[in-house]
């Protein structure tokens, strides 16, 4: 619920048309992960250092671990329907 009301109208008329159009099939390449709407922070050590207000959603990117096709087609009608999109590139931290 809480993806519906943070996401923009236009953005979530975008994402249900593609899926009553192409049905389930439709979602393959949505993002990853939604960072739901909340008071911005700054988190001096870790990443990403901020986080807006708005709904951000994310795609999540491991070692050797690229882009797909239905994924960059999605990030762009995101964005074109003025949705905050990011790609996060995680990377596996030494042991200490």
């Amino acid at each position: 619920m809480d993806v519906a009301t943070g996401i923009a109208p236009r953005a979530l008329v975008t994402i249900l048309e593609q899926i009553l159009v192409n049905g389930r099939r439709a979602t393959r390449g949505l993002p990853d992960l939604a960072v739901l709407p909340g008071r911005a922070c700054h988190l001096p050590t870790g990443f990403p250092r901020r986080l807006s207000e708005s709904l951000l959603l994310v795609e999540v990117k491991g070692p050797g671990d690229s882009l797909r096709d239905a994924q960059s087609v999605w990030l762009d009608r995101l964005l074109r329907s003025g949705t905050q999109v990011e790609i996060w590139e995680v990377k596996p931290s030494a042991v200490v």
